[in-house]
């Protein structure tokens, strides 16, 4: 697993509970997932809070105060954002197989630099 950031770190110790840290711990445990992955598989995330269950391919999380996370990527093929309040996210990160056989693994370049 690689190894969380000195930043991260000292806001886990510090007991920081904003969304923030909140969100930098979310893309701390989405790139040690993806890490761990094969080269035939890809990441995914794993919506339940809705209707139906929605499987996103992220590319991009972000967070807005006051408590909300925002999920951009693609579901089906097709753009999408979801935006979830950080005390009810709920979320499930599983590997699939790559979307095309005979090109490498996509890896989502999760991260973010400034607050949207």
């Amino acid at each position: 697993m690689n190894e969380v950031s000195p930043e991260l770190l000292r806001i886990m110790r510090n007991g920081d509970n904003s969304i923030e840290y909140k969100c930098k711990k979310i893309i701390s445990l989405i790139r040690n997932f993806q890490s761990e992955l094969n080269e035939n598989t890809e990441l995914s995330i794993k919506f339940a809070s809705y209707s139906e269950n929605i499987e996103m391919s992220p590319q991009f999380i972000a967070w807005q105060e006051p408590d909300f996370i925002v999920f951009k990527g693609t579901i089906s093929d097709q753009p999408a954002t979801i935006i979830q309040n950080a005390n009810q996210i709920n979320f499930l990160l599983c590997g699939v197989p790559k979307a095309l056989p005979q090109e490498p693994a996509r890896r989502a370049k999760i991260g973010f630099d400034l607050e949207i």
